[in-house]
């Protein structure tokens, strides 16, 4: 008997070429919003209770694949093999920590790669509690959104491409659907045009602008410094 899907991780996986700016250089590891997130849900469970929802393509070898396979606590149905050559990044770190990403020239851009709703089993829309959407381009957020059984429990993580201020229009839509809101800092920053670096009281009104929005929960990412956890009341 299948164990029961608790939660669905959905977004991009990629294979990185990381370097750092020491000089440190590890090319082609396993990475993307998806399998970080599966990762961290399944620490907390050993008979694969958290379904993956993913795209990868050729270039994504069979022993990667064996290796999320063998993660006790994940379920792989939700795996898709794509024809083309799958998402592949160059990680750029500045000195001061911050990261670049470069997309190759010659694999699939963000929205051949980003899952689709037809790419989720039925067992994980029939079970699964909540969700988890890593980073992806707005309209495939916006379709997944339409897709999974209201009154579930929806975690985003926003792509930094989409969550600007022109882009206000569209997340007023989305975010009435989601439960709990995680942009990183320099995100969330550029979304309300402020400047980035600020003390963490500073932020707090635009955090609670955010849940207005929807989410009664927004966690912001604040690097280093850990994280700002704001919960709006109800009721």
């Amino acid at each position: 008997m299948e164990q029961r899907i608790e939660a669905a991780v959905i977004g991009h996986t990629t294979l990185d070429s990381v370097v750092t700016y020491g000089g440190e250089l590890h090319l082609r590891c396993p990475g993307g919003g998806c399998l970080h997130a599966a990762a961290g849900a399944a620490y907390w469970f050993s008979n694969h209770e958290i379904g993956i929802v993913t795209k990868i393509g050729p270039n994504f070898s069979q022993e990667n694949v064996q290796a999320i396979q063998s993660c006790p606590g994940v379920d792989c149905a939700g795996i898709r093999r794509m024809d083309k050559k799958g998402m592949e990044l160059w990680l750029l770190y500045d000195a001061d920590g911050y990261r670049h990403w470069v997309l190759h020239h010659d694999c699939c851009t963000r929205e051949q790669a980003a899952p689709a709703p037809a790419d989720i089993p039925a067992r994980y829309l029939e079970q699964a509690r909540g969700y988890h959407i890593a980073p992806l381009p707005l309209n495939q957020v916006r379709a997944l959104l339409n897709a999974i059984p209201r009154g579930r429990h929806i975690q985003l993580d926003p792509h930094y491409e989409w969550f600007f201020p022109k882009y206000r229009s569209d997340w007023e839509q989305i975010l009435p659907y989601v439960s709990v809101l995680m942009p990183s800092e320099d995100e969330f920053t550029k979304f309300w045009d402020i400047p980035y670096g600020q003390p963490a009281q500073q932020y707090e009104p635009y955090i609670r602008r955010l849940s207005e929005m929807g989410p009664e929960i927004v966690i912001l990412k604040m690097g280093a410094q850990g994280a700002l956890l704001y919960e709006r009341k109800t009721g």
